[in-house]
């Protein structure tokens, strides 16, 4: 397979598709030729969305422009050029098209396909051509803050690159995994490879920066988020061990973890500290175990098992990176080698280029999106030392310092399991439960303890003898070997084995399922626990209370209605008073005491209320400050 020319000779693909003569005169072209910049009208035809050209007079069009020539961003247009150029000449493409950037209103940022572009006066159907579609907040954030457009087109971008390039098969998709995806979760080996790959290109952005004041604002933000973060991993970590928290740290989930999430994208990609497995608590809720260590928040000491790391992002992204970020003046592979992948002279092309190029082939080559039969992350770098020998040795070395082992193209069989009956949280920063698909599924030989006890009644000794034997004797080969499992009934294994996970069953079930990933339900819904509990909180301190005072003076029903009322909505003031400031500035959480504090001392001097009135103000708020002081250190 090495070495492979192109169909067509690089004159006549040049006359044909009417481009310059060389690679580097391709990508001399004027701005609006590398990048359109579109903004949706809300319309649709044919299931298409229809998209209207950003004005160049525009503010928001200038503002990105200048992004784009004064960032990584430029450099990143001609990486992508360079991707259709292969493919043209490889005769998979037929034309070049330039990178589409939808601005909408829509959530995150997402890589999709075929659209109806207003030209003014023309409407063309874009039938299977790739676009990204970012927020326009995400468009207009400060390109020297971390995952700023510089950083987040990239990463969307690697995915048209990887949908362009892969090769589509035949077979049914085999992403199973009901874990909406993120950098050190295990999901499965189709999703892990197509996310790895898209986030290492944010290091790649990140690193290969030439702007000094954008890579300080970038460490800017890495630093800032390493110093903020730890109190609001230990308050979440908190939220599940200790009773009485009302569970303000997981409530605000929602804004101090993406930061962590990004930060780790940087930091443990490069570092390499996601080859450690994400931490576990030994809750009582199955599903509090998984939405805890999925979060990822703590590692253990011990390394990921071989098929977690290929069904992990972040060992993916790692894994790129430092295969990217590596010196690559020096690199491996020769020209001479290069020019059997392209009919340019590579010369022409900066090390960058030379290195994106090898990926290109090697992922159009080898690597399938839906169907391997190890993991599309194998199937890279089978390929990739096949094409490029000089630089085996070096892709062995990085792999073995990611996993600890060496590289071997034989991986462990995937034995999938469905929990039909395990209502499971989709989201990794959703642990509320605002978000729920109605089943559960996981490779037992990527598995761990809590996977296994979303079982019903499989014990935890039982579940802990599977994962011993498993690593014991070198994976399951075949679920029947669990009925050699020490320890594990013939029942149970028996019922585990029935589990075996089937495509039509698993379509049955999701059959008009559809999540939506709705911010506002996100928020709305840890808002609600957090009064629920709140209210239930005050009520059992009211009752306390009342049954002390009520033995020692005679408090009349209205007088009891008044001072419940009254300090009700008192209490819930201060929990949503304590819950924004710690949704809004973690940072500054010890701060949020105060407004408590001042309330009680408030309380101490007024001079006209009665003095059971009184004593009733004193005693329940300082409950109240005891429940919001061991809800938030």
């Amino acid at each position: 397979m090495r070495g492979l020319h192109i169909a067509l000779v690089f004159s006549i693909t040049g006359i044909l598709l009417n481009i310059p003569e060389t690679f580097s005169q391709s990508i001399i072209q004027t701005k609006d030729s590398r990048i359109l910049i579109m903004q949706e009208t809300g319309e649709v035809q044919d299931e298409l969305p229809i998209m209207d050209l950003l004005p160049d007079s525009a503010a928001l069009y200038g503002s990105i422009h200048q992004g784009i020539k004064n960032s990584f961003l430029g450099r990143f247009l001609d990486i992508y050029r360079l991707c259709q150029c292969y493919l043209v000449r490889e005769g998979y493409l037929d034309k070049i098209e330039p990178a589409y950037l939808a601005l909408t209103n829509n959530q995150g940022g997402y890589a999709k396909e075929s659209f109806i572009l207003n030209d003014g006066d023309t409407t063309l159907k874009k039938l299977g051509v790739p676009y990204v579609d970012i927020t326009e907040e995400s468009a207009t954030r400060d390109i020297h803050n971390l995952m700023s457009i510089t950083q987040l087109f990239p990463h969307e971008m690697a995915h048209v690159m990887y949908r362009l390039l892969s090769k589509e098969d035949s077979l049914s998709n085999n992403n199973r995994s009901v874990d909406m995806h993120y950098f050190s979760l295990v999901t499965d080996y189709p999703t892990a490879f197509n996310e790895g790959f898209a986030e290492h290109m944010e290091n790649v952005a990140r690193n290969y920066e030439e702007n000094d004041s954008i890579r300080a604002g970038i460490r800017e933000d890495l630093e800032l988020i390493r110093k903020s973060t730890p109190h609001s991993i230990s308050g979440y970590t908190r939220d599940f061990t200790m009773p009485f928290r009302i569970g303000f740290y997981k409530a605000g989930m929602i804004n101090w973890f993406q930061k962590f999430e990004d930060y780790k994208r940087s930091e443990y990609a490069i570092s390499g500290k996601v080859r450690y497995k994400n931490k576990s608590l030994k809750l009582r809720d199955p599903e509090n175990r998984l939405s805890y260590r999925n979060a990822g928040v703590a590692q253990e000491e011990s390394i990921r098992n071989i098929v977690q790391f290929h069904s992990t992002e972040g060992a993916i992204s790692a894994f790129f990176t430092s295969l990217s970020l590596r010196n690559l003046q020096d690199m491996y592979v020769s020209d001479s080698i290069l020019r059997e992948i392209c009919d340019w002279d590579p010369s022409e092309l900066d090390p960058l280029q030379k290195q994106f190029l090898k990926y290109f082939h090697v992922i159009h080559k080898y690597v399938v999106r839906n169907q391997s039969s190890t993991s599309q992350f194998t199937d890279f770098i089978r390929g990739y030392i096949e094409c490029f020998p000089e630089e085996e040795e070096e892709v062995r070395r990085i792999y073995k310092e990611l996993t600890r082992i060496e590289f071997t193209p034989d991986l462990p069989p995937s034995l999938w399991l469905l929990v039909a009956d395990h209502p499971h949280r989709l989201l990794a920063l959703d642990p509320f439960g605002a978000i729920e698909v109605p089943l559960y599924t996981f490779n037992l030989n990527a598995a761990e303890v809590e996977d296994l006890l979303t079982i019903k009644n499989l014990q935890e000794e039982e579940a802990e003898a599977i994962i011993q034997y498993r690593d014991q004797n070198g994976y399951i080969k075949r679920l029947e070997d669990l009925r050699k499992v020490p320890g594990l009934s013939t029942e149970a294994a028996s019922s585990i084995i029935s589990l075996d996970f089937k495509q039509s069953e698993f379509e049955q079930i999701l059959d008009g399922f559809n999540p939506e990933l709705n911010i506002k339900k996100l928020i709305i819904t840890p808002f609600l626990h957090v009064v629920k509990k709140a209210m239930l909180y005050f009520g059992i301190i009211f009752l306390i209370i009342l049954y002390f005072l009520r033995r020692k003076q005679q408090l009349n029903r209205s007088t009891i209605l008044k001072v419940f009322l009254r300090y009700l909505f008192l209490w819930l003031g201060i929990v949503i008073l304590e819950m924004a400031i710690l949704f809004l500035f973690p940072q500054y959480w010890i701060y949020s005491l105060m407004p408590m504090v001042l309330v009680i001392l408030f309380s101490l001097l007024r001079t006209r209320i009665k003095k059971e009135k009184g004593n009733f103000a004193i005693y329940i708020l300082t409950l109240m400050l005891l429940i919001i002081l061991i809800s938030v250190i």
